[in-house]
């Protein structure tokens, strides 16, 4: 693939597929690996939500005098520190894979190895993008939440002058609009949110590339690499719909079977077998827009080696 012309998400896609052939296994454990670092945050809310279910005394006995509020507040604040530094790490294991370079599973900890001022680094980005998303989440929300709400009251304003009968009626028909309000609201506002975390994609990249670069610095950079490509990215993410929806059938049979824990294996099996897939394509998303920019990444090895149908093996 060309790097230094801007391609079609198609290429990209092909692109990643064939880089990603040899090293596939290696990738899904490194993904492994880095889901099991939020492992105890799952334990924590797999165990309260089992604690109200009706099965609880049979798993667990006393299970529902138990308290898991310490365990989720702790571990969630420790993985949410450490989350920046991990996706530093798998930032630069993709970018290996595209540029051609080797790389071993302990790479998804380089971040953690930088030294404490860098993990605050890593995750003041995560938290920054975080806090940005949501931000431009609730700015839609709100309002379209507070019209549907201010009209639900004025229908209720207007049915109770039909006396207690209607109003009653008119206070459940209120609380559906409520319901409909926050449900909608909440969907709509998604997609601007995810239209702004495009913007924002290419920080960890960024920062991997440039260390000694800051927080407020690494996301400016990505907005500005963004401008002008966030409905090329946004392309490349549908032609994974496909995809998404093999995987995820038989966590949709297992639940239709009523199947739940086997339904959660699949379902984690399913992404493992997808997510480097798209990691690899993000990262070549991210290659092809710097080298296209004429920004020549540090890591200097592009021998990539492309087979024709008739097994004819070309370098680049």
């Amino acid at each position: 693939m060309d790097y230094e012309v801007i391609q079609p998400s198609s290429v990209i896609r092909r692109h990643s597929r064939f880089q990603m052939k040899s090293v596939y296994g290696s990738l899904v454990f490194v993904l492994f690996i880095y889901f099991l670092t939020n492992l105890p945050s799952y334990v924590f809310d797999a165990l309260e939500q089992l604690k109200e279910s009706a099965y609880a005394h049979t798993v667990i006995p006393n299970l529902r005098d138990a308290s898991f509020t310490e365990g989720r507040i702790i571990f969630g604040l420790i993985s949410f520190f450490l989350q920046g530094a991990f996706l530093y790490g798998l930032a630069g294991i993709f970018l290996r894979t595209v540029r051609g370079s080797p790389f071993v599973t302990l790479n998804l900890f380089d971040g953690l190895l930088n030294g404490i001022n860098k993990i605050f680094t890593y995750m003041g980005i995560n938290l920054l993008i975080t806090l940005f998303i949501f931000l431009w989440a609730m700015a839609f929300f709100i309002p379209l939440f507070l019209i549907f709400f201010g009209i639900s009251l004025v229908g209720l304003g207007a049915s109770t002058s039909y006396g207690n009968t209607f109003a009653f009626a008119a206070l459940g028909t209120g609380m559906m609009a409520v319901l409909f309000a926050f449900s909608g609201g909440m969907l709509i506002a998604s997609i601007p949110a995810y239209i702004k975390s495009l913007n924002y994609r290419l920080a960890f990249y960024i920062i991997y590339d440039n260390p000694n670069m800051g927080v407020m610095d690494a996301i400016s950079e990505s907005k500005k690499m963004m401008r002008g490509h966030k409905l090329r990215l946004f392309q490349l993410h549908c032609g994974f719909i496909g995809w998404a929806l093999l995987s995820i059938t038989p966590c949709a049979l297992a639940v239709y079977k009523d199947r739940l824990i086997l339904a959660s294996l699949l379902l984690f099996g399913g992404l493992l077998a997808l997510l480097p897939y798209v990691y690899t394509a993000n990262a070549n998303f991210y290659e092809n827009l710097k080298r296209s920019r004429g920004a020549v990444p540090p890591i200097n090895q592009y021998n990539e080696i492309e087979e024709t149908p008739d097994g004819t093996r070309i370098e680049n």
